[in-house]
């Protein structure tokens, strides 16, 4: 979900008192709270938070957008690695899809995958949640990185 005008805290309050699982990335994306919960619990929550909000659908469906449980994890662990380089960056999925995928060896990301990608001449990891968002760590030594096949 999105939640526009700085209104992610209330929003949040919401879920905790529905005791729902949720994660704030808010180091990173204030805006986006990802929500484990059936899709009619979202469609509640869409109209109970009383603010403008925008809950993520599947392509061409009425149904809220899924996050396998390994991306979420993957993202999770790397917003939350304490980082202060990370960004969120727009990604063309399609150029991405074309980069090396790796793995995370070594340093506070270690055992993240993503794909590698040059911005601004760093050589930085790419954790993406497909359509939703993508964040890039800070420079990643190629030392720390394995490819994955």
């Amino acid at each position: 979900m999105s939640v526009f005008f700085n209104k992610t805290a209330q929003v949040v309050q919401l879920i905790e008192s529905d005791e729902v699982v949720y994660f704030w990335p808010k180091n990173v994306a204030r805006s986006l709270v990802f929500v484990k919960a059936t899709p009619a619990y979202m469609m509640e929550l869409h109209k109970k938070a009383n603010c403008h909000n925008r809950v993520f659908y599947k392509p061409g469906t009425h149904d809220p957008q899924v996050v396998p449980d390994k991306e979420m994890d993957l993202f999770i662990k790397v917003t939350n690695a304490g980082d202060s380089g990370l960004e969120i960056v727009d990604i063309d999925y399609t150029k991405l899809v074309t980069g090396q995928k790796v793995r995370v060896i070594a340093g506070p990301f270690e055992g993240a995958e993503g794909y590698i990608k040059r911005i601004r001449k760093d050589q930085r990891l790419i954790v993406s949640i497909e359509g939703i968002v993508a964040v890039a760590t800070s420079y990643i030594p190629r030392a720390m990185l394995e490819p994955i096949e």
